[in-house]
């Protein structure tokens, strides 16, 4: 089933840095993750935000972020008249919100969490991700969003604040 939700709108340049730093880790067989970003009262989520390293685990079947490297991005977005509504990270093989992910989660409404599977060679057909959003107290699958030919502005963040890629 799949809430009726307002799909979220992506630019190209987004979800091809997204990808590559997916296929970075995955090559080395380990997950990774970050967030999508947005000016406020835009419609398009035209930034990405990749984990750095300070604060950060990766391993196989295993992707955190510190509380403290959270912070340093979400009060950079604030300060900057920034929102971050959409977070995502890769599995091994399929795209599903795992339990962990489920429970750990950003349990927000209104939160999107995207999962990207086969992170050694991911796809930048968004429709192949598992895209999830927390309503009235669970997630729901939504539909992949539209992606439009624009560019992004990628950063970095991590314990160590956020810096440009």
């Amino acid at each position: 089933m799949t809430r009726d939700a307002p799909a979220p709108i992506c630019a190209a340049g987004a979800i091809l840095a997204v990808v590559d730093h997916v296929r970075s880790y995955g090559q080395l067989g380990i997950e990774t993750g970050g967030f999508l970003y947005m000016a406020r009262g835009s419609e398009i989520a035209g930034g990405v935000a990749l984990t750095g390293i300070k604060g950060i685990v990766r391993r196989p079947g295993l992707f955190k972020i510190s509380g403290e490297a959270i912070d340093e991005l979400f009060s950079w977005a604030e300060n900057a008249d920034l929102f971050v509504p959409i977070q995502w990270h890769s599995h091994s093989i399929e795209a599903f919100l795992s339990c962990v992910d489920r429970n750990s989660g950003f349990s927000v409404d209104g939160f999107i969490s995207v999962v990207l599977p086969f992170f050694k060679d991911p796809s930048a057909d968004v429709s192949k991700w598992s895209w999830n959003i927390f309503q009235e107290g669970d997630w729901s699958p939504i539909e992949a969003p539209t992606v439009v030919d624009d560019a992004a502005q990628v950063v970095v963040f991590d314990e160590d604040g956020v810096r440009g890629a």
